[in-house]
């Protein structure tokens, strides 16, 4: 029986300037069919922008059709009379769990759902105890939720849902702000409501990979539905996915560039453990050699002995935030000291609460330490004599939610505000402003266009647009590509490498992304319970598989799909691992590297 039917839906909305001028109505969701069975895991995939998020809003009876009818549980979502039953039935979990969460403690928030809707309050409380059961939270009941971490509060949030009794829950890319740990956690607690509570999932998300398990798939691009079928189905149409600007799995990915460089992998292979049973197969028949390949490593030799002291350097900085509660008690930078030179491409990665976001709000002078000094250019920025507008005009910062930076009337005026804060006067702010636009792939016909209005993709875009005209020498971005689809994510890329190399930007990246940091950075740092754990560069640190595992942080795929190859050519494989690991010039850190060292060994 059918949980959900969707039948030629149709959703309107009107985009407006700034100055409230009706810009345009913009068709969200465009005539889409589809149904869902009870107890069935259903991943709804797109890029930014192609409806997905206001399809599950239908869905959960937040937003109305413009045309067409979706029915719940046979329940027409169209009729007001009938919202309440509606969502009761299909409960949702969105994309920030911070903008879930209201309770000073984590049963009150769990609580609140069931109590809006009239229940005893000695059945609420059996709710609370079975739905923080049903995520693994029950020890954290009577902690405050600004205490825990991204996956735990994720976790709540479910929680929360669940203490309403749905018959279904709907996620809106619950995982796209949290560290590779809490995405594990939260992936796992999903797949169990759905195989051991037989709760039907709908999941949002543009990661191919989080709906490998799941019954069905369904693509959608402009508004429509472009694709459908099982994972199987649709993972071998690694051509048909990257149309649709969905980023593919590792193994997928792979997969395509073994075969562009000739390899002849059959069709049927699309999952890692087949892979490695196909290279096992071969090798038993003595077709194929797994062989190291040294690698340069990438760091920039940026800084003459004589120039030491350019850039920004820490030296011993710890900052320890006021205390709410006992178990925030804690110092989030402990002694820290680092430098970062001119020209160079950083990344800083960490677990959530591992005190990145409190180190690189110090490094423009948002914080100041507690103890501790900061050098920039060689010049002590908490001294009485310096001038720290100058060093935000140089060092900038754009921070992890993005609506949290926009605030003016239109996307020009937005962009245009620091420079206006700089001195410079109208005209020069709006040339500033379009360059910058431009820059970060923002079309002309947007200027006017209110960034409220916007997607979370092109509200980053405009965020980083409005740092970038102030023309920065240092470029710091929190979790930049956090909810980007594929073709966005690509874009900044270039575009930081842009900014990097031809412009002599330096640029700092913090990331959960242990394969976006493999491809993209130069130099890594590594934060731990307010500590700096690792400096090296990017090769030095993926080299150090046990170091990283025990910061949860675990390697990029291409290291750990590397040491499977390994494992599986030589016998002696945890010695081997071990000495071939302590030489960083053989780790390849990105795919076309791992396909250098299979295509090297079969010629």
């Amino acid at each position: 029986m059918n949980l959900i039917d969707v039948k030629n839906l149709l959703f309107n909305y009107k985009i407006y300037s700034g100055e409230k001028e009706e810009v345009i109505e913009h068709t969200a969701i465009d005539h889409v069919s589809l149904s869902i069975k009870k107890g069935d895991f259903v991943g709804i995939l797109g890029h930014n922008g192609s409806g997905k998020s206001t399809l599950a809003k239908q869905l959960a009876a937040l937003l109305k059709p413009s045309g067409g009818i979706i029915y719940v549980n046979g329940m027409d979502t169209a009729k007001d009379e009938l919202l309440l039953p509606i969502r009761k039935t299909a409960g949702m979990v969105f994309q920030n769990p911070d903008n879930q969460l209201i309770g000073n403690i984590v049963e009150e928030d769990i609580a609140f759902g069931p109590e809006n809707m009239g229940i005893p309050r000695e059945e609420i409380e059996e709710r609370i105890t079975r739905a923080l059961e049903a995520t693994g939270m029950s020890a954290y009941r009577e902690h405050s939720p600004n205490a825990l971490s991204g996956g735990q509060k994720q976790k709540i949030a479910i929680s929360g849902v669940l203490s309403m009794e749905p018959e279904c829950i709907i996620f809106d890319e619950p995982t796209a702000m949290i560290d590779p740990e809490g995405r594990k956690e939260v992936l796992k607690a999903i797949y169990d409501l759905n195989r051991l509570k037989h709760i039907t999932i709908i999941y949002i998300t543009h990661f191919l990979d989080e709906v490998s398990k799941a019954d069905y798939l369904y693509v959608m691009k402009q508004g429509a539905i472009t694709l459908e079928g099982s994972p199987e189905t649709l993972f071998k149409m690694p051509d048909q996915l990257t149309e649709n600007n969905l980023e593919l799995p590792f193994e997928i990915s792979f997969i395509a560039e073994l075969r562009k460089k000739g390899l002849n992998i059959p069709k049927e292979i699309y999952t890692k453990k087949q892979l490695l049973e196909f290279f096992k197969c071969r090798q038993q028949e003595e077709s194929f050699l797994f062989t190291e390949k040294k690698v340069e490593n990438q760091q920039k030799k940026c800084i003459a002995e004589t120039e030491k002291e350019k850039g920004i350097v820490l030296k011993n900085i710890s900052y320890q935030y006021k205390k709410r509660s006992a178990e925030e008690a804690k110092d989030a930078l402990q002694d820290v000291s680092l430098s970062i030179k001119p020209g160079e491409f950083v990344a800083i990665v960490g677990k959530t609460g591992s005190g990145k976001s409190t180190l690189i709000q110090h490094l423009n002078g948002l914080l100041q330490p507690q103890s501790g000094q900061y050098f920039f250019e060689g010049q002590d920025i908490w001294s009485k004599k310096y001038d720290l507008k100058k060093l935000r005009q140089k060092v900038a910062l754009c921070f992890q939610y993005p609506e949290y930076q926009l605030f003016e009337e239109t996307i020009l005026k937005d962009i245009a505000f620091g420079p206006k804060n700089l001195g410079f006067d109208k005209k020069k702010c709006e040339e500033k402003a379009r360059y910058a636009m431009k820059l970060v792939g923002l079309p002309a016909e947007l200027e006017k266009v209110s960034p409220f209005s916007l997607s979370g993709g092109q509200k980053r875009r405009v965020a980083l647009a409005g740092i970038l005209a102030m023309e920065p020498e240092y470029l710091i971005l929190d979790e930049p590509v956090a909810g980007m689809d594929a073709p966005g994510k690509r874009m900044l890329f270039q575009l930081l490498h842009h900014l990097n190399k031809d412009k002599g930007i330096t640029i700092v990246l913090v990331s959960h992304n242990m394969d976006d940091v493999a491809a993209h950075a130069d130099r890594v740092l590594i934060m731990e319970d307010g500590t700096l754990k690792m400096d090296g560069t990017t090769r030095e640190i993926f080299a150090r598989k046990d170091d990283l595992t025990t910061t949860g942080l675990g390697i990029p795929q291409t290291v750990e799909f590397y040491l499977e190859l390994r494992k599986m050519q030589i016998q002696e494989s945890i010695d081997s691992n071990r000495q071939t690991l302590q030489n960083e010039n053989v780790i390849p850190l990105t795919i076309e590297e791992l396909a250098e060292c299979i295509i090297g060994g079969s010629e």
